[in-house]
Parts: C-alpha cells; sequence; structure tokens
C-alpha cells in the first residue's frame, strides 16, 4: 500500500509552491501533488521549459498539466511546439489539448 500523503511533508510542500508559482490555485496544486503520476511529468515540464520563471493564468497552467499527462508520447521538438502554442493562448483550454475541441470550434461565428 503506497504511503499516505502529507501535504505537510517538505517535498509535497515544494511541489506545490512550484505548481502554485506556475500558475495552478493552491487547492489544484495540493490536488496534483496528491497524484504522483499526474505531478511528476508536470514538474518536468515546467523544468524543461523553465515554466516558472514567467507564470501565467490559471487556466494556462491547467492547459499545461493536461498536456503534460500525454507530453511523454511527443519528441522535444513536439513538446516545445505544444507549449509555445499554449503560452502563446493558440490553443486555450484541455479539450483541445485532448482534441474534444479545436480552435475553430471555439472561435467559431455561428453559421
Amino acid at each position: 500500500m503506497p504511503p499516505k500523503f502529507d501535504p505537510n511533508s517538505p517535498e509535497a510542500q515544494e511541489l506545490t509552491a512550484l505548481f502554485v508559482k506556475v500558475g495552478l490555485s493552491q487547492k489544484a496544486a495540493v490536488d496534483l501533488v496528491r497524484q504522483p503520476k499526474s505531478a511528476a511529468p508536470f514538474k518536468a515540464l515546467i523544468e524543461e521549459f523553465q515554466l516558472a520563471t514567467s507564470p501565467v493564468d490559471e487556466k494556462t497552467a491547467g492547459t499545461l498539466v493536461k498536456l503534460s499527462a500525454s507530453a511523454g508520447k511527443l519528441g522535444p521538438a513536439e513538446r516545445g511546439y505544444a507549449v509555445e502554442r499554449v503560452l502563446q493562448g493558440d490553443i486555450k483550454t484541455p479539450d483541445q489539448v485532448t482534441g474534444k475541441s479545436s480552435p475553430l470550434a471555439i472561435q467559431s461565428d455561428g453559421c
């Protein structure tokens, strides 16, 4: 059985602080730290692209979390391209990362 999650452990607090620095809310950061299989790829993405140096809004941070979940399947160039598109605002929602929505569907003018 895995050890019980302790949000007050130094490791958990350090990771939570990093996620908050990037742009997640405190609650979202703690929830993500509770899930090591999700937290590790997000931490790797933050470190690879130095995302902690220029924080983003919470919605963009959530989109980056979703991207990090599938980023392991991408090569370095593709990962960099996807991160850049998220940071530029071209990919705005987690659904766009997963392909459940597209930028065109969001920007539709109803025609």
